[in-house]
């Protein structure tokens, strides 16, 4: 047998013979869906999800399988692969909704529809409600950026037209959580960026694209289709991002100034350090701020703005209640419920039928039936238990501290 030949068999051996703690997750995670299922009351929802929802077993152990198969074989070049086809998708994505956005058509998906009707509002052709949209750019955009960030050389206009393309999806999709979630991926990769000087202006140029963006629409006063309850125009056609884009580009000049003065101010970590005091400096102030907002709308209206902090029933069109429900519906669930919770997506039969709670939300959804929380993680308790919900974020933990030890070597 030939040395090349020998080195090919022990590639997969060695992907397979490292366990990490996020694959004892993934793998816990999977048995605990599966002992869910086996103590639910709704075996047959529980086994292929509820009605036109279908995230039961059957998806939970598909998913799980699917982290397997990408452990297991997609090595350094297939793993780029995926990331190019995640990030080209991305991009499409991201591309038709803008459309969308500015009235514009290109799939012929809403032929027919008025421009006032709540569909032709609010729903993108490619994936459905604007909070879809929300959740999966909130967690495909950092693709995007991160690709521009990283690139160097010629491919570095493509990669700033890919990340100007998901940002600007963010801003336009219609919920106020993009920009929370926006807020967070730039969070993130300041943190990754403090190490490196060369990183650092990258990360500066990233952020550059938000004032670009708002400053070509605002320029241009593009037409836009955009839900009746974000008020998106006051922002646009404001000036903070003539302000935002001279700060950061004269931070930008500053830095590259340095570097061509041989100034390193990365090296010693002590700016590392003093950024990471005022991130959690502000952080904390974010907190306070939040939790005042519980207090009392007074604080938050003397800031000339409505209480949109305020977790109330009435926050999030109604989703506040919808969560406040859904603990008030683990509260009085059984043990072995709390634990294992009611089934893998048997949210509704449990909430509806063994609780009897009835979830009434006034206006265009009053006779909806909810399939879930409409919150990951609640939905999550509800469905799978603790348990279930001790290994489901365990995954996502461990992922993200994995990766962030990476990226420092």
């Amino acid at each position: 047998m030939s040395e090349k030949r020998q080195k090919n068999q022990t590639i997969p051996q060695k992907r397979l013979g490292t366990f990490s703690l996020t694959d004892f997750f993934v793998l816990g995670f999977g048995a605990v869906s599966m002992l869910s299922w086996f103590l639910s009351g709704y075996r047959e929802t529980a086994l292929f999800g509820y009605e036109d929802w279908h995230m039961g077993l059957v998806t939970q152990i598909l998913l799980v399988c699917w982290y397997l198969a990408v452990r297991a074989f997609v090595g350094k070049g297939e793993g780029k692969l995926l990331m190019y086809s995640a990030g080209g998708a991305c991009f499409l994505v991201s591309l038709i909704a803008i459309l969308n956005r500015c009235g514009l058509d290109p799939l012929g998906e809403y032929g027919g529809m008025a421009e006032w009707e709540w569909n032709r509002k609010n729903l993108l052709s490619t994936i459905g409600n604007s909070n879809w949209l929300c959740c999966y750019l909130a967690v495909s955009v950092p693709i995007l950026i991160w690709f521009f960030w990283y690139t160097e050389g010629k491919w570095r206009i493509a990669a700033f037209v890919g990340a100007l393309t998901g940002i600007a999806a963010i801003f336009l999709q219609g919920s106020e959580a993009g920009f929370a979630a926006l807020s967070a991926m730039f969070l993130v990769l300041l943190l990754i960026s403090l190490r490196n000087m060369q990183k650092l202006i990258h990360f500066v140029d990233t952020l550059l694209i938000i004032p670009l963006f708002w400053s070509f629409f605002s320029i241009f006063r593009i037409r836009l289709i955009m839900p009746n309850d974000l008020a998106i125009d006051q922002i646009f056609y404001s000036g903070w991002w003539v302000v935002l884009f001279l700060g950061l580009a004269m931070t930008d000049l500053l830095l590259r100034n340095l570097i061509k003065h041989g100034i390193d101010i990365t090296e010693n970590g002590k700016f590392a350090g003093i950024a990471r005091i005022i991130i959690c400096f502000v952080l904390v102030a974010a907190a306070a701020l939040v939790w005042m907002c519980q207090v009392s709308d007074s604080f938050w209206n003397s800031l000339g703005a409505p209480g949109i902090l305020r977790f109330r029933k009435e926050w999030g069109s109604y989703r506040g209640e919808l969560w406040q429900i859904t603990l008030q519906a683990f509260q009085r669930a059984w043990i072995v419920d709390k634990i294992f919770g009611a089934g893998p997506d048997c949210f509704a039969p449990y909430v509806y039928d063994r609780i009897g709670i009835t979830i009434f939300v006034p206006g265009q959804w009053q006779d909806a039936i909810y399939a879930n929380a409409h919150n990951e993680w609640l939905t999550m308790l509800l469905n799978e238990g603790i348990a279930g919900l001790f290994f489901y974020a365990g995954i996502f933990v461990t992922a993200f501290v994995r990766v962030c030890r990476r990226m420092r070597t």
